[in-house]
């Protein structure tokens, strides 16, 4: 194993570390979805391509762009949810060792 050498604690340092950019890479990914997509959610509009929850219309690139985004949020989450949890878990294991 590639740890086999450290010692318990910075094993979990090193897991640590890694939940929390795991972490973090779910919140860049949620904050850049509010701030290039503040009306979404978007629909199909019957007066022009797509809208938002303010009627403001938006272009097909707009709304695919917004979908791949959202893709990739819900793709992200679970993994973002169990990373805070092992964090938790983690920092119990920590003040044991």
């Amino acid at each position: 194993m590639i740890f086999k050498h450290l010692s318990s604690e910075r094993k979990v340092n090193i897991l640590q570390i890694i939940l929390f950019l795991i972490i973090g890479f779910c919140l860049v990914v949620f904050l850049y979805g509010i701030a290039n997509f503040p009306d979404a959610p978007y629909k199909f509009c019957v007066n022009g391509p797509y809208c938002g929850k303010t009627g403001k219309y938006h272009s097909f690139e707009t709304y695919s762009n917004w979908k791949q985004w959202e893709k990739i949020f819900f793709s992200c989450l679970p993994f973002g949810i169990f990373s805070g949890f092992g964090v938790k878990y983690l920092v119990k294991i920590k003040s044991r060792l």
